[in-house]
C-alpha cells in the first residue's frame, strides 16, 4: 500500500486496540502514536474535533471516530472483512459495535475504568464514589445479563472473528484494570465467550500490549508501541 498509516490513540484504549486489532487481522502496516486524550497537544486537537481518540492518517486522508475507521479499513481492504458476510448478521455486528461503544463506552469505560484509574493517577482527580457505585451495582451486571443470552455457546458471534467480538469484549479488559472480575457462577456463558475472544493470537498481543502500557510512564509508550510493532 503506498499510502502510510497511522493510529493516533495509546492501545491502553478499546477504542483504538479495535481499530490495531483490525488492521492487524487484515496483515496491513500502520504506525501508531500513543496519543492520550487528556493532554493534546496542537497537532492532536487539529485531527480531532471532539478530543478523542482514535484518529486514523492514511496519507493526507484524516479520519476520526473508531467505528467510522473500522468501516474504512474494511471497504479499503476488504479481506478478511470484520463484518460477517450475510446481511442480516452484518446488521446485527453493527448493532453490537453501537452497544459497546455507546452505552459499554459509558459504563465500564468512563463510569468505572476512569473514575478508577484515569481519573486519580492520570489527572489526580478524586473518584466520583456515585458513578462507580452505578457501574457496579447496576449497568455493567444489567450488560452482563443482556449480553449471557446473546452471546453463542461456543466460538466468535458470527462465525469468524468480527467487529461485534473486537468492540464488546475490548471494554472489559479495561474493567479489569479497575480491579473488575466477573462473576463466573452468574454469567458463564459470557464469561467463556470472553476468555475464547482474549484467546485469539492477535487480541492476546494487543491486551498484553495494553497491559504492559498502563505499568510504564508516558514517556516511554512511544518506543514500547514501536518496538511492539516492529517485532508483530
Amino acid at each position: 500500500m503506498s499510502k502510510s498509516i497511522t493510529v493516533i490513540g495509546t492501545p491502553i484504549s478499546p477504542f483504538v486496540r479495535k481499530v490495531l486489532i483490525t488492521l492487524e487481522l487484515k496483515d496491513m502496516e500502520f504506525t501508531c502514536v500513543p496519543q492520550v486524550p487528556f493532554f493534546p497537544t496542537p497537532e492532536f486537537q487539529a485531527v480531532s474535533p471532539l478530543g478523542r481518540i482514535p484518529v486514523l492518517k492514511h496519507g493526507d486522508f484524516i479520519l476520526p471516530d473508531s467505528s467510522a475507521i473500522v468501516q474504512y479499513l474494511d471497504e479499503l481492504h476488504p479481506m478478511p472483512s470484520v463484518f460477517p458476510a450475510d446481511l442480516q448478521d452484518r446488521a446485527q455486528a453493527r448493532w453490537f459495535e453501537e452497544y459497546a461503544d455507546e452505552w459499554l463506552g459509558r459504563s465500564v469505560v468512563f463510569n468505572l475504568f476512569f473514575q478508577k484509574v484515569v481519573g486519580p493517577l492520570l489527572l489526580k482527580q478524586p473518584p466520583d464514589e456515585k458513578l462507580i457505585k452505578q457501574a457496579l451495582e447496576v449497568d455493567i451486571p444489567n450488560s452482563l445479563d443482556y449480553l449471557e443470552g446473546v452471546v453463542p455457546a461456543q466460538g466468535y458471534m458470527f462465525g469468524d472473528i468480527s467487529i461485534a467480538d473486537l468492540a464488546v469484549t475490548g471494554m472489559f479488559l479495561n474493567a479489569r484494570f479497575a480491579e473488575w472480575e466477573i462473576d463466573a457462577v452468574r454469567w458463564p456463558k459470557f464469561t467463556a465467550y470472553l476468555e475464547y475472544v482474549y484467546a485469539h493470537p492477535i487480541v492476546a498481543k494487543y491486551n498484553a500490549l495494553a497491559n504492559k502500557l498502563r505499568a510504564l510512564p508516558h514517556t516511554e509508550h512511544q518506543d514500547t508501541v514501536n518496538a511492539f510493532i516492529a517485532g508483530s
